[in-house]
């Protein structure tokens, strides 16, 4: 169970992560 709920939390950084990449290279490219 606490397995399942950390991968949950690393899935959501990287996606917040990935989506802060994007933003941030469309607002420079």
């Amino acid at each position: 169970m606490a397995n399942l709920l950390f991968s949950i939390l690393v899935l959501s950084e990287m996606a917040r992560l990935a989506y802060s990449l994007s933003f941030v290279s469309c607002f420079w490219f």
